[in-house]
């Protein structure tokens, strides 16, 4: 949580794939979050590394474009959507 503002700081973990640290997600005072597919495995290209704090859905997720459509993505680039909205 930020601190002074009890705020929570919510950022996907990255999208290279690799264990590099990815900002800002990687700031302590944010929570990390990664890409796992639909039977909980990490996805290929999200990060990996001692900053993540917690992975979520991040391939084929059903999302909303403008003009009241919806469209399945492949590959989630912000896998922060659903643990926002259980947290809140």
């Amino acid at each position: 949580m930020h601190h002074e503002q009890n705020v929570l700081l919510v950022a996907a973990a990255g999208n290279a794939g690799t264990t590099a640290y990815s900002y800002p997600a990687s700031y302590d005072t944010v929570m990390s979050v990664a890409a796992v597919d639909a039977n909980n495995v990490h996805a290929s290209f999200s990060q990996s590394n001692d900053q993540v704090d917690i992975a979520a859905p991040g391939i084929s997720i059903q999302s909303t474009l403008i003009g009241n459509r919806y469209v399945r993505l492949k590959r989630q680039k912000i896998p922060c959507e659903l643990p926002i909205k259980y947290l809140t």
